[in-house]
């Protein structure tokens, strides 16, 4: 395998049927090697038998609010609030999430991650690293946005997510440096965090050329079984763009 590589990551696995199926089908047919776990999502027990039949890497999706699993599009600065609020009491339930993830998988996770992008709060990312300390995971995510320039917004795309993205970024940038001095295996960032569930095969074909000086990329994903991330994840081109620019397609145990 090459040495520039592209991590497509499903999050929310265990959110739903219609998620799970749509993530199971562009594994199956398509280019997502990797999925994070929601471990009290309303479909996790099935999604976690799924995932144990299948050779993908399977992460931790932290859930660092006392909110439902699955947060409406316009709640990211309600579960930052929970999420500060409730700081105090984090990796009490980051430890309580990992133990169910031993229950369910039945092994550690590969890499960890936090819904809504929200490890990159100070007393959220600090609980998250203690947790990954505490159970030996090495494999983090970095929330810079890369390619962000060279690509227009997302049509639709709400304004907050718009507004915030530049600033998740370079706060993402900093932690990712000091995780890196620590020994934590991270890629140099990401897409899909600014065009959340909005990866078409076009949107795609904009973005991977505007990687080309990047390496190690996560892109994460939201592939509802009927939506347009679905489709362009299992599309018979999408392994031939990405070819063309020199990346293979790998999963966080290559990280």
């Amino acid at each position: 395998m090459g040495n520039r590589h592209l991590y497509f990551t499903a999050d929310d696995l265990g959110g739903g049927c219609e998620l799970d199926r749509g993530i199971a089908r562009t594994v199956e047919r398509g280019v997502v090697r990797s999925a994070s776990l929601l471990v009290n999502g309303p479909t996790a027990m099935s999604a976690a038998r799924w995932a144990a039949d299948t050779n993908i890497a399977v992460g931790l999706h932290l859930v660092a609010a006392p909110a439902p699993p699955l947060v409406a599009a316009g709640g990211i600065a309600s579960s930052a609030f929970h999420a500060v609020r409730y700081g105090r009491s984090l990796l009490e339930t980051f430890t309580a999430q990992l133990d169910r993830f031993l229950a369910l998988v039945g092994r550690a996770p590969d890499f960890l991650n936090c819904h809504q992008h929200l490890h990159v709060l100070p007393g959220v990312g600090d609980a998250m690293v203690s947790l990954a300390t505490q159970c030996g995971v090495k494999r983090l995510r970095s929330s810079v946005e890369l390619g962000g320039r060279e690509a227009p917004a997302v049509r639709g795309q709400s304004a907050i997510r718009r507004a915030l993205w530049p600033v998740v970024s370079r706060v993402a940038a900093h932690q990712a440096e000091r995780l890196r001095q620590r020994g934590f295996r991270l890629p140099e960032g990401l897409i899909g965090g600014r065009d959340s569930g909005g990866l078409s095969l076009g949107r795609l074909d904009v973005l991977v050329p505007a990687l080309a000086e990047h390496r190690s990329i996560e892109v994460v994903v939201h592939p509802r079984f009927d939506s347009v991330e679905r489709l362009a994840l299992c599309a018979p081109v999408l392994p031939e763009l990405l070819d063309a620019h020199g990346f293979q397609v790998g999963d966080w145990r290559d990280l």
